[in-house]
């Protein structure tokens, strides 16, 4: 997979220290907004899924990861 450019957090009118890497990071800053979208690939959606409805975010009905929530 080719690099990702890198844009600048300021381009999207973001805080300085708002953008990260990592979704782990994201939530370990706990519910910080009304929702979030998680854009992963299809392996690697359920983690952030749950991770994120514990927090209070609610997942989609219907989707494959709210259907295999525990």
């Amino acid at each position: 997979m080719p690099p990702r450019p890198h844009v600048s957090p300021g381009a999207h009118g973001l805080e300085a220290g708002s953008a990260v890497d990592d979704w782990r990071v994201l939530a370990a800053r706990g519910r910080i907004a009304d929702s979030v979208l998680i854009c992963t690939l299809d392996r690697d959606h359920l983690e952030p899924v749950l991770a994120f409805a514990a927090l209070g975010y609610p997942p989609v009905p219907g989707t494959a990861a709210s259907a295999a929530r525990p």
